[in-house]
């Protein structure tokens, strides 16, 4: 019965992860639509706060995703599957129908959260290269309004140069 329990036990443990990472992605969402007004905005102190918040979040991320990744193994070698790379989808297909299904919609929850959140970071990516576009032309702009004649004359005076002959056919023969 002992490795019965341990299998609950580990289950309860991947619900719990899962379900942090569920709301680990909510808060990335969000601070990513905050992202977005900033960078709209041109707040850039906000944006600088928002970027730092979001890297720890993603350190978060990437501490739950590991510590999934050993509780699905450790679910599988409790289980005697024998299966190296064992994913949510394989412990689903091994679960009675009321816990596969609550996993399911976890999984499915998590999978629609990093679509919205890729598309929402494309979109910044394309504000973000926007804006240092129009920083970079406004640059050149003021750049090439001190850009003078490249000779010098006096003041007030002007350098005209004299007409250069054009020979026919006849004068280069």
């Amino acid at each position: 019965m002992q490795p019965y329990d341990h299998r609950l036990t580990l289950l309860a443990a991947l619900e719990d992860q899962l379900v942090r990472e569920f709301r680990a992605y909510q808060s990335l969402i969000l601070i990513t639509r905050e992202e977005r007004t900033a960078l709209a905005s041109g707040d850039i102190p906000n944006l600088i706060a928002l970027v730092d918040q979001k890297d720890h979040l993603i350190d978060d991320l990437m501490a739950l995703e590991d510590t999934r990744i050993k509780t699905v193994s450790a679910w599988g070698i409790a289980s005697s599957i024998g299966k190296e790379d064992l994913t949510i989808a394989d412990v689903v297909s091994k679960l009675e129908p009321a816990a596969s299904a609550r996993f399911s919609r976890l999984r499915e929850g998590i999978l629609a959260q990093v679509t919205e959140l890729r598309d929402l970071n494309r979109g910044n990516q394309a504000l973000a290269a926007s804006a240092l576009d129009r920083v970079d032309a406004v640059r050149s702009f003021f750049v090439s309004l001190g850009d003078g004649p490249q000779t010098y004359d006096v003041p007030g005076t002007s350098i005209v140069s004299a007409p250069q002959p054009t020979y026919g056919l006849e004068q280069w023969a």
